[in-house]
């Protein structure tokens, strides 16, 4: 006869979530004013200087180069004027 075992796993993991009324007091559930400026300077700041680089890229693709990169392909041929 096979003699069996059984164990028990004395570890426990407790997770807490806080309510959304301790994430809104605490203010780390969205961005500040200051900020959302930050951010929104900081994107005009880096699609201009990949606009000065590239001249012929209009913003669309500009913006879909930087923030959606799965979108668009880099071909270096879109941007001949720049390269000679």
């Amino acid at each position: 006869m096979n003699k069996k075992q059984v164990r028990f796993n004395t570890k426990k993991y407790i997770y807490i979530i806080p309510y959304l009324t301790e994430y809104i007091t605490q203010n780390e559930l969205w961005w500040s004013q200051n900020e959302k400026e930050e951010a929104k300077k900081s994107a005009f700041e880096e699609i201009n200087r990949l606009r000065s680089i590239h001249t012929t890229i209009n913003l669309r693709d500009a913006l879909r180069l930087l923030y959606q990169p799965n979108n668009i392909t880099y071909n270096k041929n879109n941007f001949e004027e720049c390269f000679q």
